[in-house]
């Protein structure tokens, strides 16, 4: 995770689970994705974020788009 200045973090709230050298993931040679934390499927809504960066304004969070990509990749 980064902060304000795309500077890795271990601070909240830019990094909300104290991760080493802010790593939010990990994934295979592949792009396979084997690891990966916060939990998206947790945040998926603005109303769930606990930083309000990106507002209140709308349903979905920037996280939605992990969901959204991931669909249009089946179809």
């Amino acid at each position: 995770m980064v902060d304000g200045a795309h500077q890795a973090s271990e601070i909240f709230p830019w990094n909300s689970n104290g991760s080493p050298a802010g790593a939010t993931g990990f994934s295979a040679a592949n792009g396979r994705v084997l690891m990966m934390m916060p939990h998206p499927e947790r945040i998926f809504r603005n109303a769930q974020l606990n930083y309000t960066r990106y507002g209140t304004h709308g349903y979905a969070s920037p996280w939605l788009r992990i969901f959204e990509n991931a669909r249009s990749f089946v179809e």
